[in-house]
């Protein structure tokens, strides 16, 4: 499955639905959006799947809600609403490239293959580590986490499917409410993540994700 999280940019979710009508979408809205009536004027294809999280979720909150409500899943993509991928397929590509534990991720137009801000992540990976998102962060560096394991453990699968990332860091975006948010969080996020960085959990985390892949191998 692929989650698409959207709030209060229902122009954002119309273009995507226009982009890539077929992909296994799961919208995720946040109850108590202010433009909730706006959203309810849009046309969604009837192959995606509807999730509506908690009033007030941080991004990992809303994730890992969908996360809990989809425990089977084989993978977990993660897109947001503010990138326009290639024509054809591209979510089949991710999803073969993640398998049951590895994590791919497209060449962003921002970070090209340097970072996996967008990733599919494999479903024992992800319940190996029982989340989509890390839980401690409010919005920032979840892309971040997954993109350390997948270096120090090798675990990284790039696929070079071009992902067009809309974004004020290259002013191919303006600064909405939803980026400034990020940007007011930034700090904070990332002192949690220099904390789980620089404390030896990477390497703790990756030593019991390598114990069970070679128990899920017997």
């Amino acid at each position: 499955m692929w989650i698409l999280p959207t709030r209060s940019r229902p122009q954002n979710l119309q273009r995507a639905i226009e982009n890539y009508p077929d992909a296994p979408i799961t919208v995720v809205f946040t109850e108590g959006d202010p433009l909730e009536e706006e959203y309810g004027k849009l046309k969604i294809p009837t192959d995606w799947d509807v999730f509506l999280a908690a009033k007030d979720s941080t991004v990992p909150s809303l994730m890992n809600q969908v996360y809990m409500a989809h425990k089977k899943e084989p993978c977990y993509g993660f897109i947001g609403d503010d990138v326009i991928p290639p024509e054809g397929e591209w979510w089949k590509e991710l999803d073969e490239a993640a398998g049951d534990w590895f994590v791919a991720y497209p060449t962003d137009s921002i970070w090209g293959n340097r970072g996996c801000p967008h990733f599919c992540i494999g479903g024992e990976l992800v319940r190996h580590m029982d989340f989509f998102a890390a839980r401690w962060f409010n919005h920032n560096f979840i892309d971040q986490v997954w993109w350390v394991l997948a270096l120090i453990g090798d675990l990284g699968r790039h696929v070079d499917i071009p992902f067009r990332h809309l974004h004020p860091l290259d002013s191919s975006a303006p600064m909405d409410s939803i980026h400034a948010l990020g940007q007011s969080q930034m700090e904070k996020d990332k002192e949690l993540f220099d904390l789980w960085r620089n404390t030896g959990q990477p390497d703790f985390a990756i030593k019991n994700i390598k114990d069970a892949m070679r128990c899920s191998l017997r």
